[in-house]
């Protein structure tokens, strides 16, 4: 995904028309419409406040997020950016959701000799 579509994904699902977006940026409406037709990509300093806007990385939002970097999840390695969005999509899931995960990882810490009580201070 380009830099122009992923702007657009995230604008759209944070409910933001472009007029809304340009406000919030403080640019012009057609300088948002400009980067979501691809016509023109902002600078690396405007890059860098539209993805700290929107909670992503700049390579997340010039469409780097690749199969390359998911792939780091699947190694047993999570990087700092990674346990962030970890965390962001833990707050997306429904309390039962929550309940469950709550419950898958003391099983694996239990699994893994762990004593949890003493590690949370319980």
């Amino acid at each position: 995904m380009n830099f122009s579509l992923k702007l657009k994904e995230l604008r759209e699902s944070k409910g933001l028309s472009q007029a809304k977006l340009a406000h919030d940026l403080n640019v012009s409406v057609g300088c948002v419409g400009m980067w979501e037709s691809t016509k023109q990509i902002p600078p690396a300093t405007r890059l860098i406040e539209i993805a700290d806007f929107f909670e992503v990385s700049v390579d997340e939002l010039l469409g780097r997020e690749t199969e390359k970097s998911l792939r780091a999840y699947d190694q047993h390695e999570l990087t700092d950016r990674q346990q962030v969005d970890l965390l962001k999509m833990y707050k997306l899931l429904t309390e039962i959701q929550k309940a469950q995960v709550f419950g898958y990882v003391l099983a694996l810490l239990e699994e893994a000799g762990v004593n949890v009580k003493s590690v949370l201070g319980h």
